[in-house]
């Protein structure tokens, strides 16, 4: 081997040519790409690592070139090197990618070195190629650099302040969060101490934690008051190769807003247990003064059914307190739930676990059942009140005198929630002047019960059916006509049409007792007549000649 100088002064290095006979034991060992070049740039020959990865000809042949060698672009680029090593006479090097023959033609990157190789009488004659496969060492350099990056942005990109400190509290990296939060960059704090950057009381604190973490080499966290602020400060120990503690991370974290949302948090919870203490006692009160409406219709059905003496009150009875039944049995599930909703996030804030969307849904939750429990207690007193007053109508002496008229449009808008469901229309003729000296509880009860009889029993599902309602004077009665264009009855049920209990609609709503009730009105209360008339496919209709000012009857009366 020769050593040469150029121009710069520097060394460089060139090989002599070696003798052919010993190519083969020089080389072949190598796992090394090898391959030799002339002054001409003609390929001399390789060694069996450049024929496995890149597939040369081991055997030289006369004229052959890099370009019959390698792809154009490579053969180019190492053409070029090879003109510099033979002009310099220094060595050239570069990373190249190359395709590897043994690989399928992966491409794989190779660090090439081409060394000139010198002649007897000194000169350059030639070149010696090298190849050494770098591929894994290059993913592996760009894979850390790319995992440190990562690392880095996470790290500066936290809203914590972390600081990775010494025992004695030496910063050796701080993110950009931290730095900022006291006025400086990174670079600037790095290498300082972290316990000026802090409050004394912050610092004494800091101090003793980390001091405490290096003991033990446990976890610290504590929280304390900073600048009108609160801080949560956790301190981990960062463990060498043989499981001590040599440096600390310590995670310092603004919880002032959080503080702030669990005060409120509290607060609201505070509140919202006064609302449900507030709206438990009045749906206690509500449910007493239902009690005592209970209790007062019981009392007045009682007096009912002494005066009249009609059992088919029961059945009215058993209907009324079935609609009672509904709305009451929605409000006690509601409240049931309520109180299930409200024990379930009791439970939640005293163990700590209350989140935003457990409050959230609980409200929801709270407006919903409170809307279901109103809204069906009203429509149960709603209900009572209405019978109450049918009940005290048609068992009290009470009469006065009203426009027949009106008195019909008023009991039929009473009637519209059963009506509008259906395609059927009501028709009223009648002098809105006629009036009567009579029970106006009687005259609703006649008309409630003979729609709903139609309803029943007259029309099929979808028809569209006619009621028409007519009142006329005749002398010193009133003749009030019902008549339906339903599908009639048969004579061996219309002879029974006014006993009690009979109906062709058993358990699909027929309680046999409509009827039988009207014609104890009509007969009793108000000492009139009703007869029917019908017939298969032609409807029904009612006439009731009524009185329009009271006789000498006792209502009181009753068979």
């Amino acid at each position: 081997m020769a050593h040469c100088g150029d121009a710069t002064g520097e060394t460089s290095t060139a090989l002599a040519v070696p003798a052919a006979d010993c190519w083969a034991s020089l080389l072949s060992g190598l796992a090394d790409a090898v391959w030799l070049t002339d002054a001409d740039g003609r390929y001399r020959g390789c060694n069996p690592a450049a024929t496995r990865l890149f597939g040369l000809d081991p055997v030289a042949r006369p004229g052959l070139t890099g370009e019959d060698l390698f792809a154009p672009e490579l053969a180019s680029r190492l053409a070029t090197l090879d003109r510099t090593v033979l002009a310099s006479g220094r060595v050239a090097q570069e990373d190249v990618w190359l395709p590897i023959a043994c690989q399928g033609n992966r491409l794989g990157l190779f660090a090439v070195r081409l060394m000139p190789l010198t002649a007897s009488d000194g000169t350059v004659g030639g070149v010696l190629g090298l190849a050494r496969d770098v591929t894994g060492q290059k993913l592996t350099v760009d894979a850390l650099r790319q995992s440190e990056a990562r690392i880095r942005a996470l790290f500066d990109a936290t809203s914590d302040s972390v600081i990775l400190a010494d025992p004695q509290g030496m910063i050796l990296a701080i993110n950009e969060h931290g730095a900022r939060r006291r006025g400086l960059s990174p670079q600037a704090m790095i290498g300082k101490s972290l316990y000026p950057h802090l409050p004394p009381g912050s610092a004494t604190n800091r101090r003793r934690a980390i001091e405490a973490v290096l003991a033990t080499g446990r976890d610290q966290a504590y929280e304390e008051d900073r600048d009108g602020a609160r801080y949560a400060i956790s301190i981990y120990p960062v463990l060498d190769e043989g499981g001590q503690a040599r440096q600390v991370a310590s995670f310092s974290r603004d919880i002032t807003d959080r503080c702030r949302a669990e005060t409120a948090l509290r607060q609201l919870n505070e509140t919202l247990e006064g609302r449900v203490r507030r709206r438990t006692a009045q749906l206690e009160e509500a449910n007493a003064r239902l009690t005592q409406t209970l209790h007062e219709l019981t009392t007045a059905h009682k007096r009912l059914v002494e005066s009249e003496k009609m059992a088919s009150l029961g059945g009215l009875v058993a209907g009324v307190a079935h609609e009672i039944n509904t709305p009451v049995g929605i409000g006690v599930t509601a409240a049931s739930h309520l109180e299930d909703r409200t024990k379930a996030l009791q439970t939640l804030y005293q163990e700590g676990r209350l989140g935003r969307s457990d409050l959230e849904a609980y409200l929801a939750v709270c407006a919903e059942s409170t809307r279901m429990i109103l809204t069906n207690l009203e429509r149960a007193a709603a209900l009572i009140r209405s019978f109450k007053q049918v009940a005290v109508d048609q068992s009290s002496e009470q009469r006065r005198t009203f426009r027949l008229r009106a008195y019909l449009d008023e009991v039929l808008l009473s009637l519209r929630p059963r009506l509008k469901h259906t395609r059927h229309v009501v028709t009223v003729t009648c002098d809105p002047a006629l009036t009567l000296d009579s029970y106006p509880g009687a005259i609703s009860q006649i008309v409630t019960n003979l729609v709903l009889n139609s309803l029943l029993h007259a029309f099929a599902p979808e028809q569209a059916g006619q009621i028409t309602i007519t009142a006329e004077t005749v002398g010193e009665q009133v003749r009030l006509v019902y008549t339906d264009d339903g599908k009639g009855m048969e004579p061996g049920q219309l002879d029974k049409i006014f006993e009690p209990f009979y109906t062709t609609k058993r358990g699909r709503g027929g309680t046999g007792l409509g009827l039988h009730i009207l014609y104890n009105l009509v007969t009793q209360r108000l000492g009139g007549t009703v007869t029917c008339e019908s017939a298969p496919g032609r409807g029904a209709t009612f006439t009731m000649l009524l009185p329009r000012e009271e006789r000498s009857h006792d209502p009181s009366r009753s068979d």
